[in-house]
């Protein structure tokens, strides 16, 4: 979700450096990630860092999170949290994340049927489906870059503990 180096991965994930590496050359030869930025002298005094960055964010409406299995939906909802978490926690200590009056952030616990469920759900995969194009749309539309405003949009939705165990949904 942000720029990284193999180093970096090692540190906050862990791995080896040499796997890490070549995983990370491996992903630059798909198309998938892009060297960002090279730093001589590296993290710890040595070559050149490589610094990487996704070219495509991870995405999933809910036929394709359906797919998935249970074991890997729940690990990568772990991770996607921690990162969605992680952009929170920086836009709130930089200041950023209420500069704005138009910014959003709210969250409501309802009851609904399975119909109701399915309504919110494909109502949520409208909206991602509709953020690419309003990206691109947002820089054709402009001329200098800088003018850009950095976001993030999370769409959450998901069943509390308390309705999970009810036979009904």
């Amino acid at each position: 979700m942000r720029p990284l180096s193999p180093s970096q991965f090692v540190e906050e994930i862990g791995g080896s450096m040499s796997h890490i590496a070549r995983c990370f050359r491996e992903l630059a030869d798909w198309g998938l990630i892009e060297i960002f930025e090279e730093r001589r002298g590296g993290r710890h005094g040595g070559g050149v860092e490589r610094i990487y960055r996704s070219l495509r964010r991870p995405y999933f409406d809910t036929d394709s999170w359906e797919s998935l299995p249970q074991l890997i939906r729940e690990e990568m909802s772990q991770s996607f949290l921690h990162s969605y978490s992680d952009r929170v926690s920086e836009a709130v200590e930089a200041g950023t994340f209420d500069i704005e009056a138009g910014r959003h952030f709210s969250w409501k616990p309802i009851v609904v049927d399975r119909r109701g469920w399915d309504q919110v759900s494909n109502s949520l995969d409208e909206l991602l489906y509709e953020l690419p194009i309003l990206e691109a749309e947002s820089v054709e539309r402009i001329s200098d870059p800088q003018s850009l405003i950095p976001s993030v949009i999370g769409l959450f939705s998901f069943l509390m503990p308390s309705q999970t165990s009810r036979s009904n949904l």
